[in-house]
């Protein structure tokens, strides 16, 4: 797929989800050292295939003091999608403003035959900025080259294998050339039948003429 292909795919899909998400969660405004801002990561995943395989992904902080959200462990934290949608990660609390980092990534171990997959390696960044009205905060993701993108989204694919080529039918063996003893039954049964020939037209023949001497 070619990336204008995908940039074009992603807004449409990703679009709508990033809105809401920077409008609606990701920039409410709290007082400044209460509250802070939650901000909520919009993940889209797509399989080709109609397939419902469960993909496992990790997102990563690169900073130690990166806001993570619940069930996080040593700066990392591993969720998983199934077949075609969207998911939102969080929430994440931050309460200063600043520049947060992460890495978001295929954790899927296994290779499995005919099953395709995104190995995209994203990078997450959140800006959290002071305002007069509190703190306020803004997503930007990246892939490896740098390009933006408005959510973090995987495109996954299966192909069905090829159906068997069909077994040729068996076909009669052919008659060797010098196959000396096929040749021989074939001028045994020819000699045969001519002298049976032979032997009903001389029958014929002496009825025929004991006929007439009648």
């Amino acid at each position: 797929m070619s990336h204008r292909n995908r940039m074009w795919k992603e807004k449409i899909i990703c679009g709508l989800l990033t809105v809401l998400l920077l409008f609606g969660v990701g920039s409410r405004v709290y007082a400044a050292g209460e509250d802070g801002v939650s901000v909520y990561l919009p993940i889209s995943q797509t399989f080709d295939g109609n397939q419902t395989e469960r993909v496992v992904y990790q997102l990563t902080a690169l900073e130690a003091n990166a806001p993570m959200p619940e069930g996080s462990a040593d700066g990392s934290y591993t969720f998983a999608m199934t077949g075609t949608g969207n998911q939102e990660i969080g929430p994440m609390e931050y309460v200063h403003g600043g520049i947060y980092r992460y890495r978001v990534e295929l954790k899927t171990a296994e290779e499995k035959e005919n099953y395709i997959y995104d190995k995209t390696v994203y990078t997450v960044e959140v800006y959290v900025k002071n305002t007069d009205d509190g703190l306020r905060a803004e997503i930007i993701v990246l892939d490896e080259a740098g390009m933006k993108y408005s959510c973090i989204r995987f495109e996954h694919a299966y192909i069905a294998p090829a159906a068997p080529a069909p077994t040729p039918a068996d076909t009669p063996r052919p008659v060797k050339t010098g196959d000396d003893t096929a040749i021989l039954w074939y001028a045994a049964a020819l000699i045969l039948a001519f002298l049976t020939l032979v032997f009903i037209r001389r029958v014929r023949l002496n009825r025929t003429a004991n006929d007439r001497e009648k």
